[in-house]
């Protein structure tokens, strides 16, 4: 009798090289060099070594800009190739998708994606430095449109922290992209994703997070009713749907997608491969199965908040919808 796997999904560092210098990063910028790139047969070991041992369905390419790797092209091929990896169903990418501005880089992005007919791929973008007075801005700028032509899945990303004080133009622009890539065309996905920061109780070491809970909220219900008004797909990592002050459960059934969390991830990089390999369990009952959220019908679709946030920063309680 075969056993059966645990599922897993594998986060790969690429590289720790990037064009970004977010203040809600994790990754120390001393790592930011070319001796960080994991090379295509050390990606290529950590794959076949995981996938012996676990169910591997998602993998997500991140870093870093994992679109600085050399061999981007070639790893995208690779792991569309269904002989060799007949069970990966989805690729997540975690980029600015800078490098996208330019139409000959864009064109064999979005052909190999397209070639890889059987897995979902999808780029996930922050916006948190996208502005108008950033060096990178118009780059950026038409990356998303490249991509959004060709209606490539994206998923957006707003984290709110401290200093994200061009959000609303951030809104603005991605309703006009929904509006004329996304709206009418059903087969490609576009996505709103909004956040707390992880880790609040790093927040001594990290001026990002949102001390002032009215001032966030009074932004997150802004941003929700934007959205519904719009019809633009969203979700919220972090942030319960309570604070949401989205009412409408026919708005919520159309708009709202539960984020999904694999149970366990497996995080490799250059210095913490195979056996040294990073696996760590995420238990959403710190989060959605809290004993206040036990009657709410909400339940199986909010992802909660971390608790830290009420305790040390006086954030609103929880309020379950009856």
């Amino acid at each position: 009798m075969v056993k059966k796997r645990e599922r897993a999904s594998l986060f790969i560092y690429l590289t720790y090289k990037c064009s970004g210098n977010c203040n809600f990063c994790f990754i120390d910028p001393r790592l930011r060099n070319n001796s960080s790139n994991l090379s295509l047969n050390e990606i290529e070991d950590n794959i076949k070594f995981f996938s012996d041992k676990y169910l591997l369905r998602e993998i997500a390419l991140t870093g870093g800009e994992p679109l600085l790797h050399k061999d981007i092209i070639k790893l995208l091929k690779l792991l569309g190739d269904k002989s060799k990896y007949p069970r990966l169903n989805f690729l997540i990418m975690a980029s600015d998708i800078a490098k996208c501005s330019s139409s000959k880089f864009s064109s064999e992005i979005i052909n190999v994606l397209r070639s890889n007919q059987n897995i979902y791929s999808c780029f996930h973008v922050s916006l948190n430095n996208f502005y108008p007075d950033n060096i990178s801005f118009k780059k950026r700028k038409k990356a998303i449109i490249n991509l959004s032509k060709k209606n490539i899945n994206l998923s957006f990303i707003i984290v709110f922290i401290k200093n994200n004080n061009n959000f609303k133009k951030n809104l603005i622009f991605l309703k006009n992209i929904f509006r004329d890539y996304y709206f009418k065309n059903r087969k490609a996905n576009f996505i709103l994703e909004l956040r707390l920061p992880f880790n609040p109780q790093d927040h001594s070491n990290n001026n990002s997070f949102i001390l002032n809970s009215d001032n966030f909220i009074k932004k997150l219900k802004y941003t929700c009713n934007f959205l519904s008004k719009e019809s633009i797909p969203f979700t919220l990592r972090n942030i319960p749907l309570c604070y949401s002050g989205i009412k409408n459960n026919d708005i919520l059934s159309k708009l709202y997608k539960k984020s999904s969390i694999s149970k366990k991830i497996i995080r490799i990089d250059k210095y913490y491969q195979l056996d040294k390999a990073i696996i760590k369990n995420y238990n959403d009952n710190l989060w959605s199965t809290q004993k206040k959220c036990f009657n709410c019908k909400l339940k199986n679709k909010c992802n909660g908040i971390d608790m830290t946030y009420i305790k040390e920063f006086n954030y609103p309680k929880l309020k379950i919808y009856e």
